[in-house]
């Protein structure tokens, strides 16, 4: 997803977990510090610096916990597709609420295409709503992960409803370039590359 930070599990529970137990800690710091500095009659200038770090690190940590919902919407959802790395899965986190949304249609609609193309004509109609978004990134990111490679090279060599399928996939002016050799036939390899 476009302005998606990848994160992986369980390391970001862990992760948002000890940070929110620091802020609680900084805070019981900055307090104690305050009362000492009082006790001993100095000014406590270094114990409001720091319970104004303590401040920032809670709207940190409440971001964090944000993110975190977000992160358990994804995992949630069957439509969306993480990305398997030789680390670990790596889950992409969007900032936005609705480049979450635009992923997870992406992936429906992966899901629905596939359905088309075996003739499922209901799915055909339901995919044809998520055309609007075909030119959205973090929508045709998800898509085409959910397809793979052979699924979008297969969804290109069908005929009769393919045409349908091919206007949510990659519509023209997408830069795709899949739609020429759709249109014209295979013309070898060279035809299904763009010429731009």
């Amino acid at each position: 997803m476009s302005g998606a930070v990848g994160v992986k599990q369980p390391a970001f529970d862990q992760m948002v977990a000890r940070f929110t137990a620091a802020c609680g800690q900084v805070e019981q710091c900055a307090q104690a510090l305050q009362w000492e500095l009082s006790q001993a009659q100095l000014p406590v200038g270094p114990a409001t610096r720091l319970r104004g770090m303590a401040g920032r690190m809670r709207a940190e940590a409440s971001d964090l916990r944000r993110r975190q919902a977000i992160l358990q919407h994804l995992q949630a959802t069957t439509a969306y597709v993480p990305q398997w790395t030789p680390t670990g899965t790596l889950w992409d986190l969007p900032d936005d609420i609705r480049a979450l949304q635009a992923g997870m249609d992406g992936g429906k609609a992966a899901e629905l295409a596939k359905k088309a193309a075996q003739g499922d004509a209901k799915a055909l109609s339901q995919l044809q709503k998520y055309g609007a978004q075909a030119g959205d990134p973090n929508f045709a990111k998800a898509l085409l992960l959910g397809l793979g490679a052979k699924g979008v090279i297969e969804l290109y060599l069908l005929p009769g409803s393919a045409p349908a399928i091919r206007r949510v996939v990659a519509p023209r002016g997408t830069g795709c370039g899949f739609h020429r050799a759709a249109d014209h036939g295979s013309g070898g390899l060279a035809a299904w590359f763009p010429t731009t």
